[in-house]
């Protein structure tokens, strides 16, 4: 070996080793453990920005319309008890109360892909949903609870329907699945509500009852509604309303064809139209029987199950709206003693606009009513309005 190879040998080391640590320099450095500064006011711009929970997907306005990306003024977000106008697309944080304003419907999803669409006058505070007023329709991903002052609905994969009453009560309407109904003051066991039923809760447990089809046709119709006006999936914007109309109609279909509420021929069964000869004239279409004005109950309570409760110690006075140019009216009432199927109670017509029923005629805890007025025929029925009976006096 030449003395010029011996002595170029270590130059070489020293290049090897250079170039080894160039490339190793970063990686040790991310390994390096952090220096902080001294303790003291973190500085404004490197402040930690609250992690998103969920996302206001979308606003419904009147009913009619989406609210554009920016539109503000029909939705308040509570941060920090400090209100502000919300907006589509708007990132919620842990914590943030959600208002509905009188105009608007709100969607809310879930990284989870739990999905909430909030009626006009409600609210709920972000983590699940908490602090519930109003009413609120829930697509559970995953584990999900709504709560309300004194009552806990939670679920794992399922879809319901939550609503809040004056003084504390809460009614629950399930879909799908199953949904655990507690107490949020230990006041009761809790109580499993399945597909196709219903309670009321607060100050007692909720007794399962059969969801009614008004019900069950009034929440399809307007998560429908939403579905309608939200954007269609594909377009970048929430999937919150066309994922929940599907969900419910589904739902609805097969609770109704359970519990045999469709009287209507299959296809197969219906007679096959047969045309009529060239030479026949169409027969004249009679003309349509006269309708009076539908009557519209206004007391007690709402068109809505369960209905209010009421202290039944006495009887209820059952109330409608007049129809002009009608004879009498003619009231169907019927009770659910048990949680067995409906009795239908003897109420004679009267030509007034009320009607009084005792508990002897056999009011129970569940029951519901509509009215006809009649002329010379019978006009169509108002919806049914349903309210709940407590003989020992509401507390």
């Amino acid at each position: 070996m030449t003395s010029a190879s011996a002595a170029a040998k270590p130059w070489r080391r020293v290049t090897a080793w250079t170039v080894l640590a160039t490339l190793l320099l970063p990686s040790l450095l991310a390994c390096a453990p952090t220096a902080y500064p001294p303790a003291g006011p973190a500085p404004t711009a490197t402040a930690r920005v609250p992690a998103e929970v969920a996302r206001l997907d979308g606003i419904v306005v009147d009913g009619a319309r989406l609210a554009g990306a920016r539109e503000s003024g029909w939705v308040v977000v509570v941060r920090d008890g400090v209100r502000q106008n919300a907006h589509a697309g708007m990132s919620l944080h842990a914590g943030d109360r959600v208002e509905t304003g009188p105009r608007a419907d709100a969607v809310l999803r879930y990284p989870s892909g739990t999905e909430v669409i909030m009626r006009p006058l409600s609210g709920g505070s972000i983590g699940s949903l908490t602090d519930v007023i109003g009413e609120v329709f829930v697509k559970v991903r995953g584990l999900f609870s709504v709560d309300t002052t004194f009552v806990r609905a939670g679920a794992r994969g399922t879809s319901y329907l939550v609503r809040t009453f004056p003084g504390g009560a809460t009614s629950i309407v399930v879909f799908e699945g199953a949904v655990e109904v507690d107490s949020t003051t230990g006041a009761w066991t809790p109580v499993i509500l399945g597909p196709g039923t219903m309670g009321l809760a607060h100050p007692r447990a909720p007794q399962p009852l059969p969801a009614s089809t008004e019900e069950l046709a009034r929440t399809r119709d307007w998560v429908e509604h939403v579905a309608s006006l939200e954007p269609q999936p594909g377009s970048g914007v929430s999937r919150t309303g066309v994922i929940a109309g599907v969900a419910v109609a589904a739902a609805l279909a097969a609770i109704l064809a359970s519990r045999g509420h469709d009287s209507a021929p299959r296809p197969a069964d219906r007679p096959h139209d047969t045309p009529p000869a060239r030479e026949t004239p169409p027969a004249p279409t009679p003309a349509p029987p006269r309708s009076l004005e539908p009557p519209h109950a206004i007391e007690p309570g709402t068109a809505q199950a369960p209905g209010p409760q009421l202290d039944c110690r006495r009887g209820v006075t059952l109330r409608w709206s007049a129809v002009a140019g009608a004879r009498d009216y003619v009231v169907a009432l019927e009770a659910q003693p048990e949680r067995r199927g409906w009795t239908a109670l003897r109420v004679a017509p009267t030509g007034a606009t009320q009607v009084r029923v005792s508990r002897e005629q056999g009011l129970a805890f569940a029951n519901r009513w509509s009215v006809r007025a009649r002329d010379t025929s019978d006009g169509p029925p108002s919806l049914t309005f349903h309210f709940l009976c407590d003989f020992s006096g509401v507390r």
